[in-house]
């Protein structure tokens, strides 16, 4: 898991090393995906839903919003 704990409804900003910053909603982990879960999030910045994996998290900057 993230370093940052993220329960589905969870609001956060992520900022990649280029420094592009996206907000995303956390839905949920997707277990069945075997060892390499999914985690389902929803980019409120495109309004498109988006899958990743936990390596992901480790090359963004993640701060949860409004909490």
């Amino acid at each position: 898991m993230p370093e940052v704990q993220l329960k589905e409804g969870t609001v956060f900003e992520a900022v990649d090393n280029l420094r592009n910053k996206f907000l995303y909603r956390f839905e949920r982990v997707d277990r069945a995906d075997g060892p390499d879960r999914a985690y389902k999030l929803w980019n409120l910045t495109t309004n498109e839903a988006t899958e990743v994996e936990k390596a992901w998290f480790g090359q963004r900057k993640i701060r949860k919003v409004g909490q």
